[in-house]
């Protein structure tokens, strides 16, 4: 079973409340428009580790909270959220030597610059 729909699910077992989509997309949409256009790839890619890592520090905590609360399907999806994205983030943390590998690219005009002048 895939790991949101089953948080979801027992969230609601829980008669716990979610925002679902609300701010965590919206955050989503406002940093793909504006923040990583803005930024150079490194630092973005970079950035979205740590993101990665955050998601996976504030589970960590929901699990803590879980286990005082006795809340063990909530205790055994963040088992299983932490194990798979493990994984994932020590792929992505892996993929942080192709930037060293590549060739320096020049930098972007300061702005009021003007080329050829």
């Amino acid at each position: 079973m895939a790991l949101r729909p089953r948080f979801y699910l027992l969230l609601d077992g829980h008669g716990l409340t979610s925002a679902k989509q609300g701010v965590a997309a919206t955050l989503a949409t406002l940093r793909q428009l504006v923040t990583d256009r803005i930024q150079d790839p490194e630092r973005a890619y970079r950035g979205a580790l740590l993101d990665l890592r955050h998601g996976m520090d504030v589970v960590r905590v929901l699990r803590d909270v879980a286990r005082l609360e006795e809340l063990f399907a909530l205790i055994r999806w963040c088992d299983d959220y932490l194990a798979a994205r493990r994984t994932l983030v020590a792929r992505v943390e892996a993929q942080l030597a192709w930037f060293a590998e590549q060739p320096s690219l020049p930098s972007a005009p300061e702005s009021g610059e003007t080329h050829g002048t």
